[in-house]
């Protein structure tokens, strides 16, 4: 500003700028110190505006209004249409099979044995099968290892340029009295006997490979990382399949008479809600935050929570069919017809899916929100904490007597980087705790950043120890996200901004 003040007070011939022309300038200089000041003073309050119109608008996010009906992008997957051939007798057939899982899963049948079992029934099929042996180093030269088998039905007419996968990990999502996972036996003997039904017909346009993994969702990583010739730890980070294939999955169920929940919820549960607020837009509102709030939960957790969040990092669409123990008769019967009608309007597809969203919350079984929509609120709250950020920034300029001073900018920076660098020694720490074995108390007391794991385990200690091995194991075995962020940014971001501010 000095500088070109000076160049308008000299003219090329030494001469002397107009006196109106100066003037002008520096009545130019006064409006916009004017303009600044004005900014700066309303600066706070737009900052505020703009955060309380974010957390407003993300309290009107679970509005029904907000939301949209599900609908079918992709007019080639035609759910449902379809007639289905399962019938009684491979019901049938998947009780045999079940029986073959139950004998497979005594503890005196070892790893190998019981996936050599699975493949002889693979090859009684006339199928293709193999095995692949795994092991996954983890810390403190710990390793685990285990037998995936699969088997492939090749497609008539086809370059086998594309597949359709069912799976089965050898353990369920479901625990039995002791909190330990159970043998998956019907998953395993529904996809057995849908390999002996699947073969019996020739309208198949991809391949479908049958895989029964071993372990819960590290089989399935093991699989998946070999299958496309990857190493060990690359992140799932998250992944959501496309909306099209959830909601034809929801509509085919519905078709075949099965129930669905939504994060293993029943939406007509609102006994959560006090008697005077139970009323029908009451409750719709209450259950869909509460979804809302699953999602975003189970999002920022990081971790891959079944086998089907592998396939998220190599933009593999898939779901997981978990049914929750009930009174009914939605066993091998309404579980294979659904697969069936599913794995037909799969093979309808002509290409991968990219029609519908990627991006989106649902709120229930049937609703959801785009991308579009809930974006405003986290933007708002950003901008508010923009402005903010920049008021702060001048401030630092300023001293306590209105002059100005010099940024501590070193000493910010310092402060930033000792943070980040007692998060990555937290990390190096922490990531040679092997997951498989008693986890110390102390240790990961010490270690954590924050506390909450901390805070956590005194109100339940149980759940605080799975979910911090399991987070440990996630990140040695399929590299996810959520243990590096949790140490090496947010701990240490938060500790650095508290010294930022006193300083």
């Amino acid at each position: 500003m000095a500088s070109r003040l000076k160049a308008l007070l000299r003219r090329p011939g030494g001469t002397e700028v107009p006196r109106d022309e100066l003037a002008t300038f520096q009545r130019a200089l006064v409006r916009r110190s004017k303009v600044v000041k004005r900014i700066v003073a309303f600066a706070p309050l737009v900052r505020t505006l703009l955060v309380v119109a974010g957390l407003l608008y993300m309290l009107a996010l679970p509005y029904k209004s907000i939301g949209r009906r599900h609908y079918i992008s992709e007019n080639a997957l035609q759910p449902g249409q379809v007639n289905t051939y399962w019938n009684c007798a491979d019901v049938h057939v998947a009780d045999l099979y079940a029986e073959s899982v139950a004998k497979w899963s005594a503890e005196d049948v070892t790893v190998e044995a019981r996936s050599r079992a699975i493949q002889d029934a693979f090859h009684e099929l006339g199928l293709s099968a193999s095995q692949q042996r795994y092991t996954f180093e983890l810390a403190r030269n710990s390793t685990l290892s285990g037998i995936n088998t699969y088997a492939i039905l090749a497609a008539p007419k086809t370059d086998g340029a594309e597949a359709l996968v069912l799976s089965a990990s050898w353990l369920s999502r479901a625990k039995d009295e002791q909190g330990r996972p159970r043998i998956n036996t019907r998953g395993v003997a529904i996809v057995l006997a849908l390999a002996n039904y699947f073969k019996k017909y020739a309208f198949w346009s991809k391949d479908i490979i049958f895989v029964i993994s071993d372990g819960y969702s590290e089989g399935a990583q093991a699989w998946l990382d070999a299958y496309h010739d990857y190493g060990q730890s690359k992140g799932a980070n998250g992944h959501m399949p496309n909306l099209d294939f959830i909601n034809s999955v929801s509509r085919i169920l519905r078709n075949t008479g099965i129930p669905t929940v939504l994060h293993s919820s029943d939406s007509s549960d609102t006994s959560f809600l006090p008697s005077f607020l139970q009323y029908a837009e009451i409750e719709a509102y209450a259950q869909a935050a509460r979804n809302l709030f699953r999602q975003v939960a189970l999002t920022a957790d990081g971790r891959v929570l079944g086998p089907e969040g592998t396939f998220g990092k190599y933009r593999i669409d898939a779901i997981t069919l978990f049914g929750l123990p009930a009174e009914g008769p939605h066993g091998f019967h309404s579980l294979g017809r659904a697969t069936e009608s599913i794995f037909r309007s799969l093979n309808n597809l002509l290409e991968r899916f990219h029609q519908s969203f990627f991006l989106y919350i649902m709120t229930s079984i049937d609703s959801f929100i785009a991308v579009g929509n809930y974006l405003a609120a986290p933007i708002l709250v950003g901008a508010g904490m923009t402005i903010q950020g920049l008021v702060t920034w001048g401030q630092a300029g300023v001293g306590k007597e209105g002059n100005a001073r010099e940024r501590p900018v070193a000493r910010a920076t310092l402060v930033l980087a000792g943070a980040t660098l007692a998060g990555a020694a937290e990390m190096q720490a922490i990531s040679q705790v092997d997951p498989l074995k008693e986890l110390h108390q102390v240790t990961f007391a010490c270690l954590s950043p924050t506390g909450i794991w901390t805070l956590w385990r005194t109100v339940n200690k149980a759940g605080a120890e799975e979910w911090l091995r399991q987070l440990l194991k996630d990140w040695q075995i399929g590299g996810g996200w959520s243990l590096p962020v949790a140490l090496v940014l947010v701990g240490p971001l938060v500790v650095a901004q508290a010294v930022v501010v006193v300083l």
